[in-house]
């Protein structure tokens, strides 16, 4: 009887071992990221307020797109998620790079939530899984202090001579109030490119009028962003 036994424990536990999965999903965890995933708000003199979103780099500063700032700027305040209690903080600009699409700015006060990790090797293939992460300006399915999380993938990795910057081409989508909000690699959690904009089909209709067809994310890689914020440290310690 021991035996039978036995040999019986083995054969379960043998096909429980042959049937179990190799390699168990990460569940994303938004917790893990409202902290350090802020909406960019800007209020302008003649184009009314708007909103983007921004990332948390460190206790005073937050990185995003050059592309959201106005000639006529009034304001620029930073609000978190509504699932943190947190009063609005405002910034400054500090330091841009247009041509790369950066825009840093500074908080009136630190904060200690925890920050963004932007540095080390962070590789990107095509086909990879990955997250969007923002602040969607108000529509039907949503308002301005809600975080938002989008799927989809790196579809392309378009270099310098073919667009303005090097770029990912994401197959993700990407609404208004986006942008300066982490690309997220789904299997690792960690940020590898920051939303820029869009890329639009324009299609001609039969009428001869253009419409818009299908449209394409497109983000700044992060060692765009690191070398950004190598030249900001450069220049602040010269200042």
């Amino acid at each position: 009887m021991k035996i039978y036994v036995g040999i019986l424990c083995f054969f379960l536990l043998g096909c429980t071992s042959q049937n179990a999965p190799q390699k168990i999903a990460k569940v994303f965890n938004i917790d893990e990221h409202s902290s350090y995933v802020v909406a960019v708000n800007i209020s302008t003199k003649d184009h009314g307020v708007f909103g983007a979103t921004g990332v948390l780099i460190d206790e005073k500063h937050v990185v995003t797109n050059y592309h959201i700032l106005e000639d006529d700027t009034l304001r620029i305040w930073i609000e978190w998620s509504s699932r943190l209690d947190r009063e609005a903080i405002n910034a400054e600009v500090v330091f841009t790079d247009k041509s790369n699409d950066l825009l840093l700015l500074k908080l009136e006060e630190e904060v200690a939530y925890k920050t963004a990790d932007v540095f080390g090797d962070r590789s990107v293939f095509l086909g990879k899984e990955i997250f969007i992460l923002g602040f969607p300006e108000a529509t039907q399915i949503s308002n301005t202090s809600t975080l938002h999380v989008f799927n989809g993938l790196v579809s392309a990795q378009q270099p310098k001579s073919q667009s303005d910057f090097p770029r990912l081409i994401l197959d993700a989508k990407v609404m208004q109030g986006n942008s300066g909000g982490p690309v997220v690699d789904r299997e690792t959690g960690n940020i590898v490119g920051l939303i820029s904009g869009t890329i639009v089909d324009i299609i001609d209709s039969d009428d001869g009028s253009k419409i818009e067809g299908e449209s394409v994310g497109v983000a700044i890689p992060l060692e765009l962003i690191q070398i950004f914020l190598q030249r900001y440290r450069e220049v602040d310690k010269q200042s």
